[in-house]
């Protein structure tokens, strides 16, 4: 997958995500790229306040996910991708057997 960042005068002006099951792997003044690896039945929750998230799968799993209030279960394909907007609830559990993970993209803004 290759993500092409347009803006040019970006900044952070929050501290990086500290949530469980999330490792901060790459941070630079546009983008910061975490792992979240989710266990059998394990679940993550955010509410973002002030940056837009992309959250890809890197495997074939299935997720309950409640996104804009709905609830609904997903079979993933390795690259399936949620845009998680500034101030949006959304919270995924991993449905699968197995150990799923997961790269979760924080975008800098204005």
């Amino acid at each position: 997958m290759d993500v092409e960042l347009l803006m040019k005068k970006t900044t952070f002006d929050q501290k990086s995500l500290n949530l469980p099951n999330l490792k901060l792997e790459i941070d630079t003044s546009r983008v910061r790229a975490y792992r979240l690896n989710l266990t059998e039945e394990n679940s993550f929750t955010v509410k973002n306040k002030k940056h837009s998230l992309v959250l890809v799968s890197l495997n074939d799993t299935q997720a309950e996910i409640i996104e804009d209030g709905q609830t609904l279960l997903k079979n993933l394909k390795r690259g399936s991708f949620f845009v998680i907007k500034r101030n949006q609830y959304f919270y995924i559990r991993n449905k699968s057997s197995s150990t799923k993970s997961f790269v979760l993209l924080e975008l800098a803004s204005k």
